[in-house]
């Protein structure tokens, strides 16, 4: 079970046990965490996506995109989740192109590849 708190620095992904209710793990980004079937994801900035184990919180890939991934909202709106869509077993990310086109970045979520 996954608890999001405000932070002075960003966003905490608190992962709690069940059958506890105690925190497993912690993590701080600006951006909130999304749970995918590979484990969860977390970004440490706009260029950066990491895949970490659900129970121990250790990061089991980490993915970088070149132009960065794009936020899907207006001007002027706060941005804090992630634009990362489970697709089978892909992870779709809106990204920025090198001339700063949009372009979907596909990545593998057994491992972070591009495809």
């Amino acid at each position: 079970m996954s608890v999001t708190t405000s932070a002075y620095s960003g966003t905490s992904q608190d992962e709690l046990d069940p059958a506890t209710g105690r925190v497993r793990w912690k993590v701080v980004s600006p951006y909130q965490a999304v749970a995918t079937p590979a484990g969860i994801v977390t970004a440490s900035g706009p260029d950066q996506i990491s895949v970490r184990d659900t129970l121990t919180g250790q990061t089991r890939w980490t993915a970088r995109l070149n132009g960065g991934w794009l936020p899907l909202v207006g001007p002027g709106q706060a941005y804090t989740a992630l634009p990362v869509f489970p697709a089978g077993p892909l992870l779709v990310v809106p990204a920025a192109g090198p001339d700063g086109s949009d372009l979907l970045a596909a990545l593998r979520m057994s491992g972070g590849h591009r495809t």
